[in-house]
């Protein structure tokens, strides 16, 4: 919801529909008669000609006048018409394209919640992994203090240390850039702190058949 209501591009493509839906009520417009009007008035002083006896005058003359026009469309070789058709077309097509950005948006957001939900998966299995490289690398250095292991061996340990430690640090870049996306998607503030509410386990029989409509809303509970 956050990244429907607050997208910049879903808003530019509603701001597209409503001028389309204005351009289809112009259009309709176009058809109904038109009324057009305007009035002037003079006022002269001193030496002026009259405009009733066409002499030179002296004295101060006031006149008015004004006009109303009226035009009515009869055929334009169904111009207007096409017209209407068209902005009608052109609002469908708004219409669509508004849908099809919320679906592509829906999609972007559920794929980058559930990437942070399999990277924070990922990093507590890193940590655990690292913690066990540890231990070993420890219990190998012991059996190498009591000459019970070879320098291979332990250097085969380091070496395992070494590659948890990496795997640790991918997971949590990779973690920290799905939050990055999704801030971005839910057009956050990249640097505030925000977490997601955990998937909670859903136990699926494995002699039921479900419909994809029913596996579909599962997952997005």
């Amino acid at each position: 919801d956050l990244a429907l209501t607050n997208n910049l591009e879903i808003k530019q493509a509603r701001f597209r529909e409503s001028i389309s839906t204005i351009n289809v009520r112009e259009s309709k417009f176009a058809l109904l008669p038109t009324l057009t009007g305007n009035s002037t008035f003079n006022l002269n002083y001193g030496r002026s000609v009259d405009p009733f006896s066409y002499e030179f005058v002296n004295q101060k003359i006031n006149s008015s006048n004004g006009n109303l026009l009226a035009t009515v469309p009869v055929f334009q070789g169904f111009q207007y018409l096409n017209q209407i058709a068209q902005a009608k077309l052109n609002l469908e097509v708004d219409k669509s394209n508004i849908k099809k950005l919320e679906n592509e948006l829906t999609l972007l957001v559920i794929t980058t919640y559930l990437q942070i939900a399999n990277y924070k998966d990922l990093v507590l299995a890193a940590e655990q992994q690292l913690e066990l490289a540890k231990m070993q690398e420890k219990h190998t250095q012991l059996y190498f203090n009591l000459r019970d292991k070879t320098s291979a061996d332990l250097s085969h340990a380091k070496a395992f240390v070494a590659n948890a430690n990496l795997n640790l640090v991918t997971a949590k870049n990779q973690l920290n850039l799905s939050y990055l996306r999704l801030a971005q998607l839910l057009e956050r503030k990249p640097f505030d702190q925000f977490d997601i509410e955990e998937l909670s386990n859903v136990e699926l029989s494995s002699n039921t058949v479900y419909a994809p409509a029913v596996i579909h809303d599962i997952a997005i509970k």
